[in-house]
């Protein structure tokens, strides 16, 4: 799911060195680094909160084992 945000994030503003063309396009090309994260920061929490990602989502028992105190 990281994988697949991070490469979204990249790839969307770059879209304006393609050709692609419009006001839209221009405004995201000026906000970079803010698009990027905001992209990236989305597709990840979609991924993670969908099973579009298979088997990436910690379960309950993994979660309690993480938190577990000593």
């Amino acid at each position: 799911a990281a994988i697949i945000a991070w490469v979204l994030a990249f790839i969307f503003p770059l879209l304006t060195y393609f050709g692609v063309q419009g006001s839209f396009w221009t405004f995201i090309n000026s906000i970079n680094y803010v698009w990027s994260f905001v992209i990236g920061f989305v597709v990840y929490i979609l991924l993670m909160k969908t099973s579009l990602a298979g088997n990436s989502s910690v379960t309950e028992e993994e979660h309690e084992a993480f938190t577990e105190r000593a």
